[in-house]
């Protein structure tokens, strides 16, 4: 009770002021010092909440709040008005940053480490011939160089060779009688263009001899004819003059006597005529006769040749078989045809049947020539064309990499397309091969093995943030500038940097990372 009063005492005394407590401290002289403890508590109890008032009213932003105290709970925290602020300066400033932040679009690809050469890449070492691996002299994870022993084989059959050796003489054998065929239809071709050439040579003379002859019958022919024109003119001259009586008619009969005798021997003449060129034309007749006969002859002895020349061939083939296996079976020994490492031995010693051309281990080749396979979807290969930079991730190799800065990209590698394939894998996807780009360096190769998984990002064009974002959000693929002059099979590897400085552009602004096709 007493608290109750002093605490309203102290209140009064806040808002009254010392003045009103004066007067009753005169009229009570004898609570003097009850007066003094009490003005001594409510000079306690009134700082504070002086000090809490003054707070009060400094936050009074309206004048109608010293009125209506209930507006403060209306009013917004000054929290809240800084964020509201700070989000309409963030709205101002997003669309800005996105129409000048610039961005280089990527067509992304998974793959993995390998050679670029074809003949460096891992491959089976096959046996050479059927039978046991005796001894393997290497482990996995050997090196090796050309020419080092790797397995020695053993046969099963041990009079496998000895049939061989048989086989071998007896092809040589049957080769020798065919050779000898062919030598003796050599033989019969030669003495038969002998003989023909010698029975022509007679058929020509002969129908030569013959023409002559015709010719001398013709002109016998011709010389009866001119004297039995003679004659008959005459016996017609004698015939019309013989009415009048000037010739006599024994003239007259003799005239007619050598007319008639003319023609006979014109007609002696014709039929000897006849009778040559009959004989010429069969004359004739027997040439082109006897030279195809001979020909016939010949071509008949050529065939036969060609068919002995031909078994003599197929021998030979035969026995180039058997001495291949020979040789097989006498080089047991398997060799490293290339530098290398053992990969894998996939057969046991002394446990497993190999038959010819089986692979007995796996061999991944040296190579100074890295290269990576990535695969791309179809819909994105069209886009990509020889010497576009590739930006690529090994795995287990730490990395950073911001897919649209990649000049802020740590612990990735600069690449360039070098291959890419015409056809796909038959699941729409299609293979590039990317090779490191020219002054730039991939890992060592005891760290970057055949086969360490890779992700790489081709780079196309440079376009705004927001543009990346708004082709995203709708779907449409990558913007490509017009490939004009761009890298071609022999032009890939020249650098965008030394292209500008050979066409004297010196306000070029190159980025070594673009394509020197996308920039304008």
């Amino acid at each position: 009770m007493n608290s109750q009063t002093s605490a309203s005492a102290s209140i009064a005394d806040a808002n009254h002021g010392p003045s009103d407590h004066a007067e009753p401290a005169r009229t009570h002289g004898h609570g003097h010092g009850l007066d003094a403890h009490l003005r001594s508590q409510s000079h306690t109890l009134v700082k504070p909440r002086r000090t809490a008032l003054s707070r009060q009213l400094r936050t009074i932003a309206d004048p109608r709040e010293l009125k209506l105290p209930a507006l403060r709970l209306t009013r917004s925290l000054r929290v809240a008005r800084q964020l509201g602020w700070w989000m309409g300066l963030i709205l101002i400033a997003f669309p800005l940053f996105l129409a000048l932040t610039p961005w280089i679009q990527v067509i992304e690809g998974q793959g993995r480490v390998a050679a670029f050469g074809p003949l460096e890449r891992r491959f089976n070492i096959e046996a050479p011939i059927s039978g046991v691996v005796v001894k393997w002299h290497v482990t996995e994870g050997s090196e090796v160089k050309v020419g080092d022993l790797l397995a020695t084989l053993s046969n099963n059959d041990r009079q496998f060779v000895e049939a061989l050796e048989e086989q071998k003489q007896a092809i040589i054998r049957e080769r020798d009688t065919a050779q000898r065929e062919v030598d003796f239809y050599e033989t019969i071709i030669a003495d038969t263009r002998k003989v023909m050439e010698a029975a022509v040579a007679a058929a020509e003379k002969s129908v030569e001899a013959t023409e002559q002859k015709v010719e001398a019958v013709e002109k016998k022919v011709e010389a009866f004819q001119a004297v039995y024109v003679a004659d008959f003119s005459r016996f017609r001259r004698f015939k019309d003059t013989g009415a009048t009586g000037v010739v006599a008619p024994l003239e007259l009969d003799i005239a007619e006597g050598k007319a008639r005798e003319s023609r006979a021997k014109v007609e002696e003449a014709k039929a000897e005529l006849k009778s040559s060129e009959a004989d010429l034309a069969a004359k004739r007749a027997f040439l082109e006769e006897t030279r195809a006969k001979m020909n016939a002859e010949v071509q008949k002895a050529l065939v036969e040749q060609q068919k002995a020349i031909a078994k003599v061939e197929a021998k030979n083939k035969e026995l180039q078989d058997v001495l291949v296996k020979i040789r097989q079976q006498e080089n047991r020994e398997v060799r490293a045809v290339r530098n290398g490492r053992i990969f894998r031995i996939l057969v046991n010693e002394q446990l497993m049947q190999v038959k010819e051309g089986e692979p007995l281990a796996q061999l991944i080749p040296e190579t100074d020539q890295p290269a990576v396979e990535l695969w791309v979807a179809g819909n994105d290969a069209p886009l990509i064309h020889l010497g576009d930079p590739v930006r690529l991730q090994f795995e287990g190799w730490p990395a950073a990499q911001v897919v649209g800065w990649p000049s802020v990209a740590v612990g990735t590698f600069a690449g360039e397309v070098k291959v890419i394939d015409t056809a796909d894998d038959g699941m729409g996807r299609f293979r590039i091969v990317v090779v490191p780009a020219e002054g730039e360096s991939w890992p060592e190769a005891r760290y970057l093995r055949q086969g360490v998984r890779a992700k790489g990002w081709v780079l196309l064009s440079q376009v705004s943030l927001g543009f990346e974002l708004w082709r995203r959000l709708n779907g449409f693929p990558p913007m490509i500038k017009p490939f004009e002059d761009g890298p071609g099979i022999g032009d890939y590897d020249k650098g965008v940097l030394g292209d500008a400085k050979a066409t004297g552009d010196d306000k070029a602004k190159l980025d070594p990372i673009t394509p020197k096709r996308l920039i304008k």
